[in-house]
């Protein structure tokens, strides 16, 4: 007698899920909506693959001891083939974003692509991160961009698409944040900290959200959190030496600037008004001079852009703390948080990133663009009740009374499928009509066929209209030669929503 083999537990791998059912459509509705905004302003589509080199991702060896590296899925082939195909030493990975994909795309095919180049892109990333409420390691990214735009036109034009987006998917309370690395990265100088502790600083100021201004003052002059030590540093130095290099204080990492730096950084963040006096006190602060009245200019410039392309200022503001975590920023950065669910953070985020390409070319060429948080964004519509939910994209039901007439029923729902109306045909054990109707108001569909044996005899069939809250007129009957004009008439009909119990 043969054994029979163990059962394979039918879970996922931690921080990878599932997407089905009512969430997968109303998911698919959303980027429908994203995808018809994009096209309207001009961007194309591309697609690039999963896997990529990991030279292009990370750039130049040295940079593997980043954090971002320790994130990255690396890949390889079963029975010991390298994944490259080039070589044992071509190492491969999934990518964790879709910006630095363009930019090995664009550097590849420059010479054939307009200029600039508009695309929009839709894909899975994967990151190695610690699973949490919110936070997977696989996840969708709706990413727009242009390529080869110095002008802060192009700036402006993604900050209209995003507030085209957020206003396309029913979301009226949103504010989008704008500020500008340059100007940022001008801090070190007004507040008197060394430079290399900028990104350190921009990291504690991104927090404010979570940390308030209190809390990125005390941040900001805590201890800075070490580089990750190669294995080569390691030698030498024992285990009470790395468990105090590494052991963060209690109250988390921090910059590492003196309190005296930390508290001009906090005026600075303080700074409130339009966006012209926000802009005209940074201005002052510099002198007019420098990066950091550098990027100030270049907000005046997209202050004036936004206005002209009809943006209601309630929508959008200049927000000197907004910094963006990524380090390839070189000049304006923004991001959406929704008003009514703080809690998310940003859903919809970007900037300007002009040397990212410099991995692949000799040369900068100037890009911009700005990313959706497919999943979180989607998390947030539902909770605001931005989305229609149905289990089933079937407009009618074709419900099967006498199972003697399964081919009437068939050839009527390819009837209905041929004038293009999505159309389920029942095959479940449930003979009862009522039963059949259960399962159609279960998954939401709005249209059910009915056709018993009195209807076979006089040529006709019944629609029953489940939008219709008026049970006494929600079903007509037609003759069976009427059934597509009929059908199409009563999926047009829009119903007012029932009134709520005041009780």
């Amino acid at each position: 007698m043969t054994d029979t083999p163990p059962l394979v537990p039918a879970s996922n791998v931690a921080g990878f899920r599932d997407c089905a059912g009512a969430e997968l459509l109303a998911k698919r509705a959303m980027l429908d909506t994203i995808r018809a905004v994009y096209r309207l302003f001009g961007f194309e589509e591309l697609e690039t693959p999963a896997v990529e080199f990991m030279d292009s991702l990370l750039g130049p060896p040295s940079d593997e001891d980043t954090k971002s590296a320790k994130m990255i899925f690396e890949t390889t082939r079963l029975r010991g083939r390298d994944a490259a195909g080039t070589g044992a030493t071509a190492r491969t990975a999934l990518r964790f974003d879709l910006t630095v994909p363009l930019a090995r795309y664009y550097s590849a095919n420059r010479e054939t692509l307009p200029n600039p180049y508009k695309r929009y892109q839709l894909g899975e990333v994967w990151r190695g991160e610690k699973p949490q409420a919110g936070r997977y390691c696989e996840f969708k990214q709706f990413d727009l961009d242009t390529v080869g735009c110095a002008g802060m036109e192009a700036d402006a034009e993604v900050i209209a698409a995003m507030y085209t987006v957020m206003r396309a998917l029913g979301v009226e309370r949103f504010l989008i944040r704008v500020n500008n690395r340059k100007i940022l990265n001008g801090l070190a100088g007004l507040a008197g900290f060394d430079p290399s502790l900028s990104a350190a600083v921009m990291t504690v100021m991104d927090k404010v959200d979570a940390l308030g201004l209190d809390g990125v003052q005390a941040a900001l002059s805590r201890r800075a959190e070490p580089p990750i030590l190669s294995e080569e540093d390691k030698v030498g130095m024992g285990t009470a030496d790395l468990q105090a290099y590494y052991l963060p204080p209690d109250e988390g990492w921090g910059a590492g600037i003196s309190a005296e730096a930390a508290a001009t950084i906090r005026s600075f963040m303080e700074i409130s008004g339009s966006p012209e006096e926000i802009l005209a006190q940074v201005l002052v602060l510099c002198d007019g001079d420098g990066i950091m009245a550098e990027g100030a200019n270049e907000l005046l410039e997209v202050v004036a852009l936004l206005d002209a392309a009809g943006l209601p200022r309630e929508s959008w503001v200049i927000d000197l703390s907004v910094a963006r975590g990524l380090g390839y920023y070189t000049g304006p950065v923004f991001e959406t948080i929704l008003l009514d669910l703080p809690k998310f953070g940003s859903v919809y985020s970007g900037g300007r990133y002009d040397d990212l390409v410099t991995r692949f070319l000799p040369y900068g060429v100037p890009a911009v663009g700005a990313s959706i948080g497919v999943d979180r964004l989607f998390a947030a519509l539902k909770e605001l009740d931005q989305l229609e939910l149905t289990t089933s994209a079937s407009d009618v039901l074709v419900t099967v009374m006498d199972r003697a007439h399964m081919a009437d029923y068939m050839a009527m729902a390819t009837e209905l499928r041929e004038a293009g109306i999505n159309t389920e045909l029942y095959m479940g054990s449930e003979n009862r009509l009522g039963g059949q109707i259960g399962f159609a108001e279960h998954r939401r569909i709005p249209l059910v066929l009915i056709c018993g044996g009195r209807e076979f005899e006089a040529g006709n069939v019944q629609l029953k209209n489940l939008r219709n809250p008026d049970r006494r007129s929600n079903q007509v009957t037609v003759p069976r030669s009427g059934l597509i004009q009929a059908a199409r008439e009563e999926l047009a009909t829009h119903y007012p929503e029932p009134e709520e119990d005041p009780a």
